[in-house]
């Protein structure tokens, strides 16, 4: 499958990589977030993370270690920013990976992200995690920022990146 893009922004481009596009339909053809799509304050476009899946292969890594389950692997992470790269003309988004071991959102860190993103002039980039969740290596190396929505854990983060986006474009100028 390829990029689905929800219009086409004058502003700021949101990526968000999910092993379940489906799930944002209707979540972005909605409400606030819609109508800052349709006035072109921002676009988001939907990655499925399948597509950086050689055939043959899996998604998901045994962890190393303690502890047993499964990763998202490094090397499908590293393809699927890579592309958001190239579809970003060559220059690296802010990328949040979202994961129960990252700082708690809350207000005060909507706007230090939103004031941050802005001065850098970068568009976004959203991890969402399953799993056991993301390759270490993978967060070493391309995350900005690494995202909680609270303490408890939910089977995937899909949900923390709609918190974040409803958050996040409430302080984009004439979102509200």
């Amino acid at each position: 499958s390829q990029t689905k893009r929800f219009s086409r922004a004058v502003g700021m481009d949101i990526f968000v990589a999910t092993l379940f596009p489906l799930l944002y339909q209707n979540f972005l053809t909605t409400s606030l977030v819609k109508r800052a799509i349709d006035k072109k304050i921002f676009s988001v476009s939907i990655l499925n993370m399948f597509d950086a899946v050689p055939p043959g292969k899996r998604i998901d890594s045994p962890i190393v270690g303690h502890g047993a389950g499964m990763l998202l692997g490094a090397p499908i992470l590293e393809k699927t920013i890579e592309s958001v790269v190239t579809q970003n003309k060559g220059k690296k988004p802010f990328t949040i990976f979202f994961s129960p071991h990252g700082k708690q959102l809350n207000q005060t860190i909507l706007k230090d992200l939103s004031s941050r993103i802005k001065i850098e002039e970068k568009n976004l980039l959203l991890l969402s995690g399953r799993y056991e969740g993301f390759d270490a290596r993978a967060e070493e190396a391309y995350a900005d920022e690494i995202i909680s929505i609270g303490d408890y854990v939910l089977c995937g983060g899909d949900l923390p990146v709609m918190v974040f986006i409803e958050g996040f474009i409430r302080l984009l100028n004439g979102v509200v």
